[in-house]
């Protein structure tokens, strides 16, 4: 149930995201919007990046979600959140905390299928799998 949540959520609203979004032209002058994809990421990109995930998808309103997938939304949101404050400097300290929240990061990956492009309409694998990247990065992050 999850995985069509996600789906229903971001085919609803595949140009939500504000930040990030260019228009672009070819030689013709044919103009389309294309999101602009990050070289490389560093803690303040991932953080804005995160955030822009957790705001697209309205992980902090229940009503948007089935009653039976919010718990996990709910925790994975928590999550984020830590690993956004961890980013910025001011998340946990403790070793065990920090790979608890890594390991936490790597499971909502998983388990919303943003690792299979594949699972994702074509206008909208950019913006999934620079978030990716992001929550990625956080993991990493946290781990050291």
């Amino acid at each position: 149930m999850l995985h069509n949540q996600w789906h229903g959520k971001i085919n609803r609203s595949k140009y939500n995201v504000n930040a990030g979004l260019c228009l672009k032209t070819d030689m013709n002058f044919n103009y389309r919007m294309e999101y602009n994809h990050m070289p490389q990421l560093d803690a303040k990109q991932a953080a804005s990046m995160i955030e822009r995930w957790i705001s697209f998808y309205d992980m902090d309103n229940a009503k948007a979600w089935d009653k039976d997938d919010y718990p996990f939304i709910q925790t994975s949101c928590r999550q984020m959140r830590t690993a956004i404050q961890a980013l910025r400097g001011k998340g946990p300290t403790a070793p065990g905390e920090r790979k608890k929240v890594a390991a936490a990061l790597e499971e909502f990956i998983e388990d919303s299928f943003m690792d299979d492009a594949n699972e994702w309409e074509p206008e909208n694998r950019a913006f999934v799998k620079e978030s990716m990247a992001a929550l990625q990065y956080a993991a990493g992050f946290l781990q050291k």
